[in-house]
């Protein structure tokens, strides 16, 4: 085989070599090789071949095992190359670039939302999805470009020779554009769309693993900017996805010392002035760093599956809490929040905090637990599952930020909550802004017909603090009644409030 070739574009005498010298040293030798047959095709093959030696310890012979790869190497669902192929065909684009240097431009193509698929229709339907995704992007695809299934709803395209951007736009739109046409071939017609992300060799990157790392963190950054979109990828988003590496790694650290700790903010009932729940908030002061926001390390928590420990030390910190404040004030709730990662595990931690409930004696009742609106959305049976353990317990719910997202009543009556809380949004402009008026008094009707009370937040404000009072809104929270703080100093505020200081 004369014209056999190693993966990662190995000559022959290389390959030869690489045989050798494993034999010598191991005994064995493993690899791919490709040979050209008579008609022309190249034939793909993986080999093993080991040293059989005699009682002299002498070789005698090589035992040879050669399986044809071809067959093996389309993805098994869309009929696709495979990302076995996908990696060959990219490490001799990328070796052919910096030999002639042509650039080659890897698009990262992901169906949004395709989990919900899986989980509501079932595998089945999900593979014709994938396979009908692949059917177009392969129709719109031409040699020399690559196109080839890398796992899940994934989906990777080569250009070489990619020296025109205004090409590379087309084809990403044109990917878009067929993506986003109306699945039939289900039992239901489905809508879906796609993200892609781009990079490019050699201006972003000069090797494989490099291109489709970077290909990736663009994909991503389409996904978390709205979706159905392109985005090509830039230093910033690998200095980011450096700064959440670090971040995760930190994190990881954080949970195990206990640098993790909970405060609490005093939420006001408007009626009488009085402190009658509080919001328990998360906290992160880095040993070096100092203090570091919530929004940077939470997105990072539930990607990683660190939210799931944080949720319980949270869970467990609140009931100590609770324990003591209603020593004090016998009424008193914590709301806290609960990401989304969290109600769609299906772990047994849930239970686990429902015996850590029972054992302390503290009534469901007391605690509120704040999501977003977009778990009403994206609930499925294991969310569904979830809150109703909570809701046999007592536990309440709440809609954090609402006005911001979905906002969809159906979904309220679908989940059904106790409280609806009014995102500061909203709230800044009170009083003088007619329109964040007419918002806070639909929200807070809207609310109370169906029987839920609503809680504003961000109130600074005295003038603020009146207008939702007139509004008849039943809790506020924000800086005008007190930062988030320390449980202790919310206990000595309990004390005073009760005459016993």
């Amino acid at each position: 085989c004369c014209d056999s070739l190693l993966r990662l574009i190995k000559t022959p005498e290389e390959v030869f070599a690489d045989m050798r010298t494993s034999l010598e040293r191991h005994g064995f030798w493993r690899g791919e090789i490709s040979s050209r047959s008579k008609d022309g095709r190249v034939i793909s093959q993986a080999v093993a071949v080991s040293t059989v030696r005699d009682d002299d310890g002498e070789i005698s012979h090589f035992v040879t095992v050669m399986a044809g790869l071809d067959s093996l190497r389309d993805d098994f669902v869309t009929g696709l190359p495979s990302r076995q192929v996908l990696d060959d065909r990219l490490a001799q684009a990328v070796e052919l670039s910096r030999a002639g240097r042509k650039a080659v431009a890897l698009l990262i193509v992901g169906l949004d939302d395709f989990r919900d698929v899986n989980e509501t229709l079932g595998h089945r339907v999900g593979d014709v999805v994938l396979r009908e995704a692949g059917a177009r992007l392969r129709a719109i695809v031409t040699e020399p470009q690559t196109v080839a299934r890398i796992g899940g709803d994934e989906f990777a395209i080569i250009v070489t020779d990619a020296v025109d951007p205004a090409t590379i736009d087309a084809l990403a739109e044109e990917c878009l554009r067929a993506l986003s046409e109306p699945f039939e071939q289900t039992t239901k017609t489905l809508h879906l769309t796609a993200s892609i992300g781009i990079a490019m060799c050699p201006d972003d990157a000069d090797s494989p693993s490099q291109l489709l790392s970077h290909a990736n963190q663009a994909m991503r950054v389409a996904k978390g900017q709205g979706r159905n979109l392109a985005r090509y990828f830039t230093t910033a988003m690998q200095a980011e996805a450096l700064q959440r590496a670090s971040i995760a790694d930190d994190l990881r650290h954080a949970v195990a010392e206990g640098q993790l700790s909970v405060v609490m903010q005093p939420v006001i009932e408007l009626s009488t002035g009085r402190i009658t729940k509080v919001e328990a908030l998360l906290r992160w002061t880095h040993p070096e760093r100092g203090p570091i926001s919530p929004a940077m390390f939470i997105p990072v928590a539930e990607k990683s599956g660190l939210i799931k420990a944080i949720g319980d030390k949270v869970f467990a910190d609140v009931l100590e809490w609770l324990a003591r404040a209603r020593r004090i004030s016998p009424d008193m709730a914590v709301s806290f929040n609960m990401s989304p990662v969290e109600l769609h595990d299906e772990g047994a931690r849930h239970e686990d905090r429902l015996r850590l409930l029972a054992l302390s004696g503290i009534p469901g009742r007391a605690l509120i637990v704040e999501i977003t609106e977009g778990v009403l959305v994206e609930q499925n049976d294991i969310t569904r599952a979830n809150v109703a353990r909570y809701r046999a317990a007592g536990l309440q719910f709440a809609i954090d930020d609402f006005g911001t997202g979905y906002s969809s009543l159906s979904y309220l009556q679908q989940l059904d909550v106790d409280f609806v809380k009014i995102d500061r949004a909203f709230v800044s402009g009170l009083p003088d802004s007619a329109g964040d008026r007419a918002l806070c008094e639909a929200i807070v009707a809207m609310s109370h017909g169906l029987g839920l009370k609503v809680i504003a937040e961000g109130i600074e404000t005295d003038e603020q603090r009146a207008a939702l009072a007139a509004m008849r809104c039943d809790f506020a929270q924000g800086y005008l009644f007190g930062r988030p703080m320390p449980g202790d100093e919310v206990l000595t505020l309990l004390e005073e409030q009760s005459g016993r200081v």
